[in-house]
């Protein structure tokens, strides 16, 4: 995991993102620092409106695969959606990567302020499983700012 860790930082760093952003990410690992920051990273979106290009998306993808547990699998989500925007299509993709509702509507939490546009709205609320999940996700998604 900490390769992985190492990996995100430097992509992240080569893509701009800010010294501070990647020193967030490495303090994750602190539990009561990760508490504070799933409320305080929630809603806020990036400044530029170009979606990640499709060869970082793969290896964010890539990543993601690598997580044994869907707890890891959202950090790495953390890390890789600093300094990106999403199609809902690629959102949808990184959901499915996720084994359950609630790990799935967590990091759409993280992952709404970064989504851009709605045409696809509907494939990002298909990978949900149950309505009361579909129905979360709606209201996540109908906060979320553009």
């Amino acid at each position: 995991m900490k390769n992985i860790i190492r990996i995100l930082l430097c992509l992240m760093l080569a893509a701009g993102a800010s010294q501070a952003a990647a020193t967030e990410i490495t303090d994750t690992k602190n539990q009561s620092h990760n508490k504070e920051m799933q409320h305080n990273d929630r809603r806020h979106p990036t400044p530029q409106h170009k979606i990640i290009p499709d060869d970082d998306f793969k290896l964010l993808c890539s990543l993601i695969g690598e997580g044994s547990f869907d707890s890891d699998k959202i950090t790495i989500i953390r890390a890789g959606i600093i300094g990106n925007r999403f199609s809902c299509r690629q959102a949808a993709e990184l959901l499915s990567l996720l084994s359950f509702d609630s790990s799935r509507l967590e990091a759409l939490e993280y992952l709404a302020p970064h989504i851009i546009g709605k045409k696809e709205i509907e494939k990002l609320i298909g990978e949900f499983t149950f309505s009361s999940s579909k129905d979360k996700a709606l209201k996540i998604l109908s906060q979320r700012e553009e």
